[in-house]
């Protein structure tokens, strides 16, 4: 038996706590003794429902295959960095209405297929570089209805990729250049509902692509579009535009 097939066929999830045997109820209403290694590693989608209040580090090894993880309305408080580890496949990852105050560093440098992060409805406060470090193949974040106030210089880096990013209902009191620094693919920017009160002149030259910036619900009123560095044909919502 190879070194891999040995590894694989050792497998055993109930070493995994609550997550192992939440893994385990959704496929079937099993035990967690009674999952084996090759069903694991087949698995292309799951989803997970319950209370689990902890992501270990390794909690999703041997899921080789899989393509979407769905842990919505969990109870999710706190997840150890690794904790995707071995999800190279993944497309999807959505951590909706849990209790995450804070990311771990390098949390999806693991995930190299990824394209949609779901993090509505958290208690996330702010916005760091650590956090999306390596995610160049992420094309949509939804982050509606945290408390961010704060986007840290070079959050966005690495989020080369990145189309669609949803802050809709957050603390953000203003929009910076270096803020949005790197997400050079951005089309849709969805601030409404935030407390902006300011736009940083030319937050918007370093995205091309931009073509429709929603900020509707906020204290500002009007903005320039030459100032800000839109597009001449960018689409904005909510404010008056001014040449």
């Amino acid at each position: 038996m190879s070194h891999s097939a040995f590894a694989a066929s050792s497998i055993n999830i109930c070493d995994r706590g609550e997550l192992g045997a939440a893994i385990a109820r959704s496929l079937g209403n099993k035990s967690c003794q009674a999952v084996s290694a090759e069903e694991l590693a087949e698995l292309q989608f799951l989803k997970i429902e319950g209370v689990i209040a902890h992501l270990p580090a390794d909690g999703f090894l041997g899921l080789d295959s899989l393509r979407s993880l769905i842990l919505d309305s969990n109870g999710v408080q706190s997840i150890e960095p690794g904790a995707f580890n071995g999800l190279e496949l993944l497309q999807e990852l959505s951590l909706q209405n849990n209790q995450l105050l804070r990311l771990p560093p390098s949390m999806l440098k693991p995930l190299k297929s990824l394209r949609r992060l779901q993090l509505r409805g958290n208690q996330l406060t702010s916005m760091n570089r650590q956090t999306f470090a390596g995610a160049t193949s992420v094309v949509t974040v939804n982050l509606e209805g945290n408390r961010i106030a704060k986007i840290e210089n070079g959050a966005l880096k690495d989020l080369s990729s990145l189309q669609v990013l949803n802050l809709r209902g957050n603390n953000l009191s203003q929009l910076t250049r270096q803020a949005l620094f790197g997400a050079v693919a951005l089309k849709n920017l969805i601030v409404d509902a935030n407390r902006i009160q300011r736009i940083e002149p030319g937050t918007f030259a370093a995205l091309p692509h931009l073509s429709q910036l929603d900020i509707h619900e906020n204290p500002i009123q009007e903005i320039s579009r030459k100032e800000a560095g839109l597009n001449a044909g960018a689409f904005v919502g909510g404010v008056k535009v001014n040449p």
